[in-house]
């Protein structure tokens, strides 16, 4: 019995993180939480969309890469409760970058969550942040 427990407290299989201990035996697994992903009026029906979902500690949770069709897009992803940042850009040529003039300013449309903006750059992430506590869509402007 001191060696599983032991094993358990080495290990960390006794964290919580993705469950909680309702009784003695029994776990039960936190519930995933549909967060859908939309663009509309992107500006030309070619190209793609190329997106990367933070959570709250900054860490990259997804990376995608959605066709247009119809100039729109959208994609819906299952996230744990919780906070997080997106931003994309519309690749227009498919060359799988953020294109920018000889200024370092994009030259393809691009945008975050919030549809928050930055004076010159990007803007704080805490104004990024979505919390997600039910099914929850984000639309996106992106310029």
């Amino acid at each position: 019995m001191v060696r599983i427990l032991l094993f358990l407290l080495i290990t960390g299989l006794h964290s919580n993180a993705a469950s909680e201990k309702v009784k003695d035996g029994e776990v039960r697994f936190q519930k995933t939480i549909s967060l859908t992903i939309k663009f509309s009026e992107l500006s030309v029906n070619n190209g793609k969309v190329m997106i990367l979902v933070k959570n709250e500690q900054k860490l990259d949770f997804a990376k995608l890469v959605i066709p247009i069709n119809n100039n729109s897009s959208s994609v819906t992803l299952e996230v744990e409760p919780g906070k997080y940042a997106v931003v994309a850009f519309h690749d227009i040529n498919s060359n799988e970058k953020l294109d920018k003039n000889m200024f370092g300013i994009p030259t393809e449309p691009y945008g975050f969550s919030n549809n928050a903006r930055g004076l010159l750059g990007e803007p704080d992430f805490e104004e990024q942040l979505v919390e997600v506590l039910s099914p929850k869509t984000i639309t996106f402007i992106l310029e």
